[in-house]
């Protein structure tokens, strides 16, 4: 079931934002500290990714801890420290696609899986429980500092609403949520702002939330843009088909009025080691001003993800993508 709850204007790529009352970033950001560690979870499924769902699939008991993950089976066991998880994903799995997964990405080891799953087995596979097993792992990975929580030196970790992915936020910037929509009760599609400047504090004061306002349009303000929605037909982990680019483009063209593109998107494939990223530049005009931006754009085949960012007219827009080139490689993987 889905559930809208927008915080005033939805800002998806840079639309005026002065009326909007922006809710920090940790209020939707979802919190697991209070989870106890060790937690073990009995009749819990296990398969890697490419075994199908009745032959590959193992029952038995799952504990997480602070050192990682041990499953134990009859036919099968194993132990995973953090340090071989690299992403962390709840949703379907291939030969699957009707029930959800707790899919862990791995460092390839020898012979053993790059991609696995754990769900709630009792019922039939139809347990509660799966959420409960999602979150004592992303709890498991942060008190870690592995997989998603892994972030380069000088940065910091926020956790997008949902807990899809991280993203590395230079240190000083904030992020403000701007809209979301509750998927299956979790915060699964929205609009976020990065920026150094701090929106919810500039928000208390008019003026203020003015001269932010007008610094982060005219790009005279680094910022970063991030809108999540339904991806929908023709855009999916590997692909970007006609469809997809329909979509992304009506998205940017809505948010970018009273400016309008000037200039035809070309969509390029970035490929990574989960999903390929799509990046494009354009430029944008009204009257007198103009501004340069660079899109970035990744679906795991349930979220679409774009990135956006801005810089005045023949301006230098390339280095404030650093931020969104350390995230890519968090975002999710079905």
């Amino acid at each position: 079931m889905r559930r809208t709850t927008r915080v005033g204007v939805l800002l998806a790529i840079g639309c005026a934002f002065a009326t909007m009352a922006l809710q920090p970033a940790a209020q939707e950001a979802a919190s697991a500290s209070s989870i106890e560690l060790p937690v073990s979870f009995e009749r819990v499924w296990f398969r890697p990714a490419d075994s199908g769902l009745a032959g590959g699939k193992q029952s038995g008991l799952l504990t997480v801890s602070e050192q990682g993950l041990e499953f134990s089976a009859k036919k099968q066991s194993h132990v995973l420290p953090w340090s071989r998880v690299e992403m962390i994903s709840y949703g379907a799995m291939s030969g699957d696609t009707d029930t959800k997964w707790v899919v862990l990405a791995l460092n390839p080891v020898a012979e053993q899986w790059s991609f696995i799953g754990y769900r709630d087995g009792r019922k039939m596979g139809y347990g509660g429980d799966t959420p409960k097993i999602f979150d004592a792992v992303v709890e498991g990975a942060r008190r870690a500092g592995a997989g998603p929580f892994a972030v380069p030196e000088g940065t910091s970790t926020y956790i997008t609403p949902g807990l899809q992915f991280t993203v590395a936020l230079p240190n000083g910037w904030h992020a403000s949520v701007v809209s979301s929509t509750l998927v299956d009760g979790r915060p699964l599609w929205g609009s976020t702002i990065f920026a150094p400047l701090d929106l919810e504090a500039a928000r208390k004061d008019p003026a203020g939330a003015e001269r932010a306002t007008e610094a982060i349009l005219a790009a005279a303000e680094p910022a970063v843009f991030l809108d999540r929605f339904e991806a929908g037909e023709g855009f999916s982990c590997r692909k970007l088909g006609r469809a997809g680019r329909r979509r992304l483009l009506d998205r940017i063209t809505t948010a970018l009025r009273p400016m309008r593109l000037t200039t035809e998107l070309q969509w390029t494939a970035e490929p990574h080691r989960y999903c390929s990223a799509w990046r494009a530049t354009a430029r944008a005009s009204r009257k007198e001003a103009e501004i340069d931006l660079v899109f970035y754009a990744v679906s795991d085949g349930v979220t679409a993800y774009l990135f956006t960012t801005r810089s005045p007219g023949g301006g230098a827009v390339e280095p404030r993508f650093d931020l969104v080139s350390r995230s890519l490689r968090t975002a999710v993987a079905r």
